[in-house]
Order: C-alpha cells, then sequence, then structure tokens
C-alpha cells in the first residue's frame, strides 16, 4: 500500500470514528414542561428555605406515606402503581382547605378515567374530626390520618399543600397554588399520557 492511499483511508476512519463519537453522546435531556410549572406554581415562594427543600425533592421517588384511620376506601400501593397521584395535604382546621374540596372532588372525576387518583391526607392535628369533616364537607375522595413522620418527611410547611407524582413513583410536583394543579396533571398526561387499562374509580 503506497503512502497517499495509507493517508485517505486513515483520513476516513479518523472521519468515521469522529461520527459515531458524536452519534453515541447522550442527548441532553429536554426541559419538560412539568418541572416549569411546579417551580412557577410553588405557593409560598417567599418562604425560601420551604421553597429550596421542595424543589430538591422533585424528580426523585417520593417519600413513603403511611395514612391510618382511612375514610372511604383505603389507597393502597397496589392502586398507585402506575397511576398519577394527586395527594391533597389538608387539615380540618384549615379555612383554604375545605374551601377547595369542591375544586378537588372536580378534579378527581375529571381525570378518573385517565389514570389519575386523588386522595386525602389530614394534619394529626384535629384529625380526630377528619371523617365528620370529609362528610360535611362533600369530600368524594379518600383520606387518611398522616403521622408527624410522614409531615416532616414530606416538608409539609403549609396547608392546603398539593403533590402531584408520576406513573413512575417520582414527586413532580409539591406545595400548588390550586390553579396550578390541572395544568401540572394536563402537562403531565401529555408526557405520560392514558393507558389503555386506566379506569375509573367505582363511584361511592
Amino acid at each position: 500500500m503506497n503512502v497517499t492511499r495509507r493517508f485517505v483511508l486513515t483520513g476516513l476512519f479518523l472521519v468515521v470514528g469522529i461520527s459515531v463519537a458524536v452519534r453515541a453522546e447522550p442527548k441532553e435531556k429536554e426541559a419538560s414542561k412539568v418541572d416549569d410549572l411546579a417551580h412557577e406554581g410553588y405557593w409560598l415562594k417567599d418562604k425560601e428555605a420551604a421553597y429550596k427543600k421542595a424543589m430538591a425533592m422533585l424528580n426523585k421517588p417520593a417519600p413513603a406515606l403511611q395514612l391510618a384511620n382511612w375514610h372511604g376506601k383505603p389507597v393502597t400501593p397496589a392502586d398507585r402503581k402506575g397511576k398519577i397521584v394527586l395527594v391533597d395535604f389538608w387539615a380540618t382546621w384549615c379555612g383554604p382547605c375545605l374551601e377547595q374540596i369542591p375544586h378537588a372532588n372536580e378534579m378527581k372525576n375529571k381525570y378518573a378515567d385517565k389514570g389519575v387518583i386523588v386522595y386525602g391526607a389530614c394534619c394529626a392535628r384535629g384529625a380526630e374530626t377528619m371523617s365528620k369533616t370529609a362528610v360535611d364537607k362533600g369530600m368524594e375522595y379518600p383520606t387518611g390520618k398522616l403521622s408527624d413522620k410522614a409531615t416532616t418527611d414530606w416538608g409539609i410547611n403549609f396547608w392546603p399543600t398539593y403533590a402531584v407524582i408520576d406513573r413512575e413513583g417520582n414527586l413532580r410536583a409539591i406545595g400548588l397554588e390550586p390553579g396550578y394543579v390541572e395544568k401540572v396533571l394536563d402537562e403531565l398526561l401529555t408526557e405520560q399520557p392514558p393507558k389503555a387499562d386506566d379506569k375509573e374509580e367505582p363511584k361511592k
């Protein structure tokens, strides 16, 4: 093989190698609109420490959430598997929480056949009246009593706090203003569309 031909072949190999290497580089993850909404829609951005802690929890497995003394049918890990979950952290003594129950009912019904489940997590303080309050306020979704540990693990600093968990069990938003909850759910359903086996929850 003459010198000129050797140089040409070597050059071709280098070009092909560089091309393959460039193609093999992983693409940067595209920014998610859900993430943008989760940051934009955080309710109390003036609470800097709480805001930073909440944002640091996103896109990671949601903390464990075991509830007690359920009112309504308990939501099990099997029920949550493969579903988008909206958790309403509320308190019986919290006026804004009670005012938001009709909206949460609407979301529960609106998204039921899209694989979204809604349930409440009631603050331990005042939870002795949880069932009565749920009945009096017409709560259509199940709710259970929070433990102090779960309240700390989830970083709940104000009530109501809305949290959205995706189909893979990752926390995608927490501390949303009520007006942002449906925006996040709609965008998450675009990212993780309804599946064939998504069915509406049975009526109470």
